[in-house]
């Protein structure tokens, strides 16, 4: 037998209490599980450059391209820019410099906005329009607080330092919004890519035989579903895991239909009729060895028993 753990599969998640708290449940529920920390290293992109810098450049962008989609993202972009300069020029317009914040500043966005979320989680009674200014509104805050606009006292308080000229002001977009541009043409319109290199700390829950063996694929969903993951990342796990249950569930159907069967007799019945499910057919190409590392995960598991060179369901 082999004494690779084929069946073992690995979870990555953001935060430690949730991964502590997914291994306390499997082991609570005897199965095995594991927790190990790792730290990988991730890259940003961004681009900086003064709002006008950004206007001269996807109006250019917008001439030149030939490909529809890339000028319509480009035009929505410009269109979202421009909308977030207008809330900058009324934010001032209606702030004088040095003035305190009154204390329910932006409510008349705010207000709509939690009462929706409040009856529906999912936002979606929010109207457009009202989500839209909100949006913009927030952004237009996050860019007079960048560029040292807003001052915060001890006491609290926020005020306008002074007023300047919204084309001025520095913003930050996702370089992804540009990805299919010259470099050069970045640099001919004084916009900069800037790169950030960090470390980001995971873990990492693996799953034992036993417990891909004993789950069904809607229990580890509901552990799983509200917890801090990357939905590639979820989805990547979820698919691996259904995967794994089909062919458990197979060989162990195998091994229950002879009562005991040895590696070589179940590699024989999997070769046989294609399965049949109510989302269509499903064929088994297993070789051998993986079947035998396998049976040995499911025996270390005592989820199957062995006599001599043969397997039964452990009882």
């Amino acid at each position: 037998m082999g004494s690779t753990m084929v069946l073992e599969e690995t979870l990555t998640l953001n935060d430690i209490d949730d991964a502590e708290d997914l291994v306390r449940t499997l082991r609570g529920a005897g199965m095995t599980a594991r927790l190990s920390r790792t730290t990988r290293l991730d890259r940003s992109l961004v681009l900086t450059g003064r709002v006008r810098d950004f206007r001269s450049l996807f109006s250019g962008e917008i001439v030149q391209v030939a490909d529809p989609g890339l000028k319509e993202g480009y035009k929505h972009t410009l269109a979202d820019i421009e909308k977030t300069v207008e809330s900058v020029a009324a934010f001032m317009a209606e702030h004088p410099p040095g003035v305190p914040f009154p204390d329910d500043a932006g409510q008349d966005l705010i207000r709509p906005v939690m009462e929706a979320l409040e009856k529906d989680g999912a936002g979606e009674t929010i109207p457009d329009e009202t989500a839209e200014q909100f949006v913009h509104w927030i952004r237009a805050l996050a860019l007079l607080q960048s560029n040292g606009l807003i001052e915060i006292r001890e006491d609290g308080e926020m005020a306008l330092q002074r007023h300047a000229d919204p084309d001025d002001l520095v913003m930050s977009l996702p370089f992804a919004l540009v990805y299919e541009a010259e470099p050069e043409s970045l640099g001919t319109y004084g916009i900069r890519v800037m790169m950030t290199i960090a470390s980001v700390p995971l873990c990492r829950v693996t799953f034992g035989a036993d417990a891909i063996a004993g789950m069904d694929i809607g229990e580890v969903d509901a552990l799983i579903a509200d917890l801090e993951i990357d939905e590639e990342e979820y989805d990547a796990f979820m698919e691996r895991l259904s995967v794994k249950m089909i062919v458990v569930e197979r060989v162990l159907e195998c091994i229950e239909e002879r009562g005991t069967a040895t590696a070589m007799e179940i590699y024989e019945m999997m070769k046989g009729e294609p399965l049949t499910t109510g989302e269509g057919e499903i064929t088994l190409k297993l070789d051998l060895d993986y079947l035998r590392d396998l049976l040995a995960d499911l025996f270390k598991a005592r989820v199957v028993r062995r006599s001599g060179a043969a397997f039964r369901i452990a009882s």
